[in-house]
């Protein structure tokens, strides 16, 4: 099998300590030193002389996107609960089955768009209530409510783990504020947006979502997550101090993490504000990316297996009304030749996704 990381004598690196000269920064390096003893992936000495090449050599997966309520691709039965309404299935013409797995589901991806949302240190829980419309090539919700839903999930003793059911007394929460989203896949991969609205008369600050990417349905996917840390990428299970449940901020925004996580164990922040699994199967080279420049902080979960986001959107006044944009890469191709072009490929999603922008 070919190593991401080339061959070793060449492509060796260390993987760098996080800005020691950052203030902000300086209650998440105490193992800082630790890094000095892991491997990255840097790039080649000789590609830097070739330069970078072209966006267009990378060979993406045309995908598609639908809300689960709109959708009859078979998924397991986990989502198939009070939860669906936020749920966007994402699949890709080629990959309807990968590798040695004999499921009766087909390979899909699962988008949370957004799994919770949090406000002034309140997490609100799983929101319900998006009513999917389709307009041209992309899918939008707007209009949603966003309730304090904390304590009305329940699950469903009657069934497995994974069914949710919320209480009836949920309707009767009072509409704190208002959120949607939106999402459409081009030639290089889905592009979502989220919008949270201030419908109440406080300030709301910190205000943050929760946006999980799942790869339940082709694990093969979800168990090689790397993370960028200072200039190199490593491999994310080799990284000290983290678990299957640790956020990790993104540079410079180290404060604003702190803030909304005091009891944060994070040891170090990431320099990419997304995560990118790599793996090789029977399709070959497969790669995902899910990132937004948005991003607070980012997590890799290889229990489930998912990738999740937090996207920031700050303070908001009463009515106010702010939006993010998050992106979904999948792509034939190897972790190093993601790294010779993350900068651009972030610039072309930015571009890209603003081009189908929010609705009303």
């Amino acid at each position: 099998m070919e190593s991401p990381h080339g061959d070793a004598n060449a492509r060796a690196c260390k993987v760098v300590a996080v800005k020691e000269g950052s203030t902000r920064s300086a209650s998440l390096v105490p193992l800082a030193a630790a890094f000095l003893l892991l491997s990255g992936c840097a790039t080649d000495p000789r590609d830097r002389e070739t330069g970078p090449e072209s966006l267009t050599d990378l060979d993406f997966h045309r995908l598609q996107v639908e809300p689960l309520v709109h959708s009859t691709y078979p998924t397991y039965r986990r989502y198939h609960d009070a939860l669906a309404p936020q749920v966007v299935v994402i699949t890709a013409q080629g990959l309807e089955r990968i590798g040695w797995e004999d499921r009766p589901e087909k390979s899909s991806w699962i988008l949370r768009l957004p799994e919770q949302i949090y406000v002034s240190e309140r997490k609100l829980h799983y929101q319900v209530g998006m009513r999917w419309v389709k307009a041209g090539d992309r899918w939008t919700y707007s209009d949603a409510p966003v309730r304090d839903l904390i304590g009305l999930w329940k699950l469903d003793p009657k069934r497995d783990f994974y069914y949710h059911q919320l209480d009836e007394a949920a309707a009767r929460q009072p509409v704190l504020g208002r959120q949607a989203a939106g999402i459409h896949a081009d030639s290089t991969g889905a592009h979502y947006w989220v919008s949270v609205t201030n419908g109440s008369g406080e300030h709301w600050e910190d205000v943050h979502t929760w946006v999980c990417l799942d790869h339940y349905h082709t694990p093969v996917t979800g168990y090689r997550p790397y993370l960028k840390v200072g200039s190199s990428w490593a491999e994310y299970q080799k990284l000290p101090g983290v678990g299957p449940g640790t956020f990790l901020p993104v540079e410079e925004r180290e404060g604003e993490f702190l803030q909304v996580r005091p009891g944060s164990k994070a040891p170090f922040s990431v320099s990419f504000p997304g995560v990118v699994c790599w793996n090789v199967t029977d399709k070959g080279h497969l790669l995902t990316a899910h990132f937004s420049r948005d991003a607070l902080a980012v997590l890799a979960n290889q229990n489930a297996p998912c990738t999740d986001l937090l996207l920031w959107f700050g303070d908001l006044q009463p009515g106010q009304r702010v939006t993010r944009n998050g992106h979904v890469l999948i792509a034939r191709a190897s972790l190093e030749e993601f790294q010779r072009q993350e900068s651009g490929l972030m610039g072309l999603s930015d571009t890209l996704g603003k081009a189908n922008p929010p609705g009303p």
